[in-house]
């Protein structure tokens, strides 16, 4: 399964996602619920906050995407993804620095581990190996 950082606009908003695909299908994109609004940060200059908890909506997706996926539209909100044998939640950032983490909201619905995934990506170098 892989995760991907994404920003599409879903209904004229435009919201910072993470997408979580597996087998070329898109399970689901999860906008974030809490932005970063302090420091170095500014995320709510670009991007809105998801409002709707535990909700989920239809998220058309582009002719590019359609092709390569074979969907016409997938699920866009909060929410797990419920697998054979675990139930997976996900935090991106300043999430997990909110007073009710959403990882807690997970766990009550049978979430067993919780992914947090940082804003930055790393890519392995020679060096750093």
């Amino acid at each position: 399964m892989v995760h991907p950082r994404l920003h599409p606009p879903h209904t004229g908003v435009r919201y910072n996602c993470r997408v979580f695909v597996l087998n070329r299908q898109i399970l689901l994109i999860r906008p974030k619920m809490a932005l970063a609004n302090d420091g170095n940060y500014r995320e709510t200059r670009w991007f809105a906050s998801w409002k709707h908890k535990a909700t989920l909506e239809r998220h058309p997706l582009p002719r590019a995407l359609c092709e390569a996926t074979q969907q016409d539209s997938c699920p866009f909100g909060d929410a797990v993804l419920a697998c054979e044998d675990a139930v997976l939640a996900a935090e991106t950032c300043e999430e997990l620095f909110t007073p009710m983490v959403g990882c807690v909201g997970g766990c009550c619905v049978g979430g067993r581990c919780c992914v947090v995934l940082w804003g930055t990506t790393c890519i392995p170098t020679l060096s750093s190996l």
